[in-house]
């Protein structure tokens, strides 16, 4: 540990690398609903990054009946210190 970093530990400055080997924030469950051959309906759950999920593509899938829907959960753990820049 160099002076800089011990500086900064001793002062609480967290310093978060930008080059995604922190993370991509927050986990997410997306469940997808979709309908079998029969008609009934299936549901599959997925467990993702939260940065990562593009809702508006969601959306088109719905509106193309792709899809017949889908639900977005966002895990309440994160980290502190992503939590302060609001990711």
């Amino acid at each position: 540990m160099d002076d800089q970093e011990r500086i900064e530990q001793e002062q609480g400055i967290v310093r978060i690398p930008l080059d995604g080997s922190y993370g991509a924030g927050p986990d997410a469950e997306v469940t997808i609903v979709t309908k079998t051959e029969d008609g009934k309906r299936r549901e599959a759950v997925y467990t993702i990054p939260y940065l990562c999920i593009d809702e508006k593509k969601l959306q088109n899938m719905c509106a193309m009946n792709l899809i017949l829907g889908y639900s977005v959960i966002k895990s309440a753990s994160r980290a502190p210190e992503l939590k302060e820049l609001g990711l």
